[in-house]
């Protein structure tokens, strides 16, 4: 899965918005906006703001889901 894909998805699922996001981790919409279209990469610091602003996550799981995906994207696959 996408580290945006699954933004998305705890952000519908808590009923946030992109602009919620943005507050919460000190950004941007449009750095949120990137993000999660994938446009750059989920930084260390990223995975940090995001494991606060989605209580229960962790930095790690964050992190190691970008690298997953990276992985995913040199190897030739998609996003599903």
């Amino acid at each position: 899965m996408c580290p945006g894909d699954h933004i998305l998805e705890l952000l519908e699922t808590k009923q946030k918005t992109q602009a919620w996001l943005a507050k919460k981790c000190k950004r941007p919409v449009e750095q949120v906006n990137r993000l999660i279209n994938g446009r750059i990469r989920l930084s260390e610091r990223w995975a940090i703001e995001l494991a606060k602003a989605f209580p229960g996550s962790r930095a790690e799981f964050w992190y190691r889901l970008e690298a997953d995906y990276r992985i995913g994207l040199a190897m030739g696959r998609k996003c599903i």
